[in-house]
């Protein structure tokens, strides 16, 4: 990502889930660590910042981000996905207000609408055992 962003200056980043694999933040949702402006996992830092954040070119641009199969904990649903929700209020660059929700980006001639739908549904009624979400 870093050598495409250098060549291709993107406005923002399109962010199609799994954004902390293999099993989401790991502090559970709802749970008092999960609150807004913290990380008690360290993920945000780990995994986020010190990967994406410290390259000049992509420093600073929003992420029109949309939660996946493993941000809600692979297996479960019980992860810590409501933080990813929470840094949208938290972060300058971080854009996921909602689990469904759609953004607009505006150019001098032209916009473009952005629709997020998460489609973990697909997950939550397959009879093996290994691969449901809503097994927990």
């Amino acid at each position: 990502m870093k050598l495409v962003a250098k060549h291709a200056k993107p406005d923002y980043v399109i962010n199609v889930g799994d954004n902390f694999y293999p099993g989401g933040i790991t502090s559970g949702c709802h749970s008092d660590n999960s609150k807004p402006g913290k990380d008690p996992s360290g993920q945000w830092a780990q995994n986020f910042d010190k990967v994406y954040m410290d390259d000049p070119d992509l420093q600073g641009k929003p992420w029109l981000s949309v939660l996946g199969n493993h941000d809600y904990g692979g297996n479960g649903y019980s992860m810590g996905w409501d933080q990813q929700i929470f840094a949208s209020w938290e972060r300058d660059d971080w854009v996921m207000p909602g689990q469904f929700y759609f953004h607009k980006v505006q150019y001098r001639d032209f916009s473009v609408q952005y629709f997020f739908l998460e489609s973990n549904f697909g997950d939550t009624n397959v009879h093996d055992p290994n691969h449901c979400i809503c097994q927990g």
